[in-house]
């Protein structure tokens, strides 16, 4: 699993730096394989929009139609069948072109 430190660090107050955290982690039996720098690409964030989930319909490929409402205009996505969305949920969509990379 992949994780962020900068998020962990919004929920529970870190002072020591990111080698002693993950030496404690592997002594508690958390594997460390690696630490890796990653820059978010901000200019894209600007494109992204939030949506609301209208409806979702399952077909025989395992895959869902979701019906997202963006701004009065109804769209649609295809997925894999992801449990955790449900109805009247905000999402965020990325529009058709945009190339965004996020790693957590």
């Amino acid at each position: 699993m992949k994780i962020s430190f900068n998020w962990v660090k919004e929920y529970i107050e870190i002072k020591e730096n990111l080698n002693v955290i993950s030496k404690f982690l592997t002594q508690s039996g958390l594997e460390v394989v690696s630490i890796k720098k990653v820059n978010l690409i901000k200019k894209n964030i600007l494109h992204l929009i939030f949506g609301k989930v209208i409806s979702f319909v399952f077909n025989f490929n395992k895959l869902k139609k979701i019906t997202i409402n963006i701004g009065g205009k109804n769209i649609f996505i295809f997925c894999d069948n992801l449990l955790n969305i449900n109805i009247n949920d905000t999402i965020v969509v990325a529009p058709i072109g945009i190339i965004f990379y996020l790693r957590v």
